[in-house]
Order: structure tokens, then C-alpha cells, then sequence
């Protein structure tokens, strides 16, 4: 599964990167605010740290918050398919709120990867999914800021 989700993960961001986010930044006439991962680039011992706090505080925190604790109660309270589609769209989109320093780019950005993480977590029956995609996600945007400083979309 780990495998499978990483390379579903590395998909995700090439498509995200190359069409999604430069689609969304031309609608809204804004960037993504990457600047705060500026300090990362060159920083070896700031990339490690921001590694560990990724995995521990973003990827299983937040997947257990929002695709584990909001998303099983909100299944609770709304059955059937409709209650699924619910739930998915209400914690992705609070945990694309979450993210309000990164502009509305930003916030949209996240708010889809969180259905795409909440996708994986009912594809493969585990919240672990989640967790897992999330923190590649993460550890590949904090490398190419450790690798290039912040980049935008390419067009």
C-alpha cells in the first residue's frame, strides 16, 4: 500500500503543479503564498526538522483530525452515500481553512488535496493512506523548497 499511495501521490502533485494550480492562479489573478518554506532552501538541519514536524503534527495529526475524528462523526450523523460525499467535502474544506496563510490558492489547493487524501482513505480502507500521502506530499514539497527555495507554477 505504501508504495502504491506514494506513486499515486507523486501523480497527484505533477498534476497539481503543472495544471490545477497554475488553472486556479490565473482564474484568481493571485499565487499561492509559499513564502513561509523560504527559509528551508539550502537549510539542511531546518529540512529535517520540518520533516519530523510534517509527518508527526501535518500528516498524522491533521488526517486524524479531519479524514479520521470530523469525517467518521460527520458519517455518523449522515449515512449513505450522500453522508460519504458530505463528509468528504466539509473536512477537506476545513482543512483547506487551515491553511488561510497561503492566500485563496492555497486554501483551494489544500482543500483538494484533502479530498484526494479522503479518496485514498476509503480506496484502501485505512486512515493510514491518508496519513501516508500527506506526508509524501509534504516531503516532496519541502524538498524542492530545501533544493530550489519556493517555486510557482510553471505557466
Amino acid at each position: 500500500m505504501i508504495i502504491h499511495v506514494a506513486l499515486l501521490t507523486l501523480g497527484w502533485n505533477i498534476l497539481t503543479f503543472l495544471l490545477f494550480l497554475p488553472l486556479l492562479e490565473l482564474a484568481t489573478g493571485t499565487e499561492q503564498d509559499v513564502s513561509g518554506f523560504a527559509p528551508i532552501q539550502g537549510d539542511f538541519r531546518l529540512l529535517l526538522l520540518m520533516l519530523a514536524l510534517s509527518w508527526t503534527l501535518a500528516a498524522v495529526g491533521e488526517e486524524f483530525a479531519f479524514r479520521g475524528y470530523v469525517q467518521t462523526r460527520m458519517r455518523e450523523l449522515l449515512p449513505g452515500r450522500w453522508g460519504l460525499a458530505t463528509a468528504i467535502i466539509f473536512s477537506s474544506l476545513l482543512f483547506g481553512l487551515v491553511h488561510t496563510e497561503q492566500g485563496i490558492v492555497g486554501v483551494i489547493v489544500t482543500t483538494v488535496d484533502g479530498v484526494f487524501f479522503s479518496l485514498l482513505r476509503y480506496q484502501f480502507r485505512t486512515l493510514w493512506a491518508a496519513v501516508t500521502s500527506h506526508g509524501v506530499s509534504n516531503t516532496m514539497g519541502l524538498i524542492v523548497f530545501f533544493l530550489f527555495g519556493p517555486v510557482q507554477a510553471p505557466w
